[in-house]
């Protein structure tokens, strides 16, 4: 079997690569793609197999101090030349807080959508909408949301605009619109999509659906930055731009087996009375 090294953490691509004769950690690197953006280039730890019944221990761990100008080509050789071999584990650390300077796209009402990159860690709405050129006169910050990995963070972007907020690369924050419509749909006599009307309640748009029809088990308002409140006798939230309200029906009972018995009981009884009247009425015209 062809001899292999192994370097692994932050370099573009990590796996395993053939051991050239005289090769050296740098070159390894190098095989690899090179650094990642955030790795530390200094130094890295080998693996090397080192069985010790005596010890207990499988392999030896060796810090190795890289020589960045032979990865440049400026030397013909690193300044302490390290001689890999087979089975060797590079290991190219990165630190924990280091990510790429995150790049977050704003989507809706605001007078400038686009992307945005942040000059520091965290960030407040506040911030976020001034790179943005503030909102526009159909702006809902109520109605607003973010957007990571395709699902909804549970982030309520009207509280406080001044809060910071822990973005990562590729979040998309949306803010909603006033005519985003309001949606009534399920168990209700007539679904119907609404124009906005400020300070109505959850109530007012299910009566002017017709109301809820029988047999309704829950009725739950689903706003746009994925908080869900339950409407109740006593609870009537507030609606905002793109909610939408569910009328669940309560489920249909399922027959059991007892009820299906009994029923073709019934209707055995039924049918022999019913035939025993029909003849006892004929015998009784003779």
């Amino acid at each position: 079997m062809n001899p292999l090294v192994s370097v692994l953490g932050a370099v573009n691509n990590p796996g395993e690569i053939s051991l050239a004769q005289n090769m050296y950690p740098e070159d390894a690197i190098v095989t690899a793609g090179g650094f990642q953006e955030m790795a530390l280039k200094n130094t890295v730890i080998i693996n090397r197999a080192d069985r010790n019944l005596v010890a207990g221990t499988y392999s030896k761990l060796i810090e190795y101090t890289l020589d960045l100008d032979y990865m440049l080509g400026k030397t013909a050789k690193p300044a302490s030349p390290f001689i890999l071999e087979d089975k060797d584990i590079i290991s190219v650390k990165r630190p924990i807080d280091a990510t790429l300077q995150p790049l977050v796209t704003i989507r809706g009402q605001v007078n400038y959508p686009g992307s945005i990159i942040f000059e520091k860690e965290k960030i407040s709405l506040e911030e976020i909408l001034s790179l943005s050129g503030g909102l526009s006169v159909n702006a809902s910050i109520e109605s607003s949301y973010i957007l990571r990995e395709g699902l909804i963070l549970f982030e309520d972007l009207s509280k406080n605009a001044t809060k910071d907020i822990n973005l990562i690369n590729g979040d998309q924050i949306f803010i909603g619109s006033i005519n985003d419509p309001i949606r009534t749909i399920g168990n209700v006599q007539f679904p119907t999509i609404f124009s906005w009307d400020k300070g109505k309640r959850a109530k007012y748009y299910l009566r002017n659906s017709g109301g809820l029809k029988k047999k309704n088990e829950s009725t739950i308002v689903n706003l746009m930055n994925g908080k869900s409140i339950k409407v109740g006798f006593l609870k009537n939230p507030k609606i905002y731009p793109g909610t939408t309200i569910v009328a669940l029906a309560k489920p249909e009972k399922e027959k059991t087996q007892n009820d299906r018995t009994f029923m073709q009981e019934f209707t055995n009884i039924f049918s022999l009375i019913t035939g025993v009247l029909t003849t006892i009425l004929l015998i009784s015209r003779f």
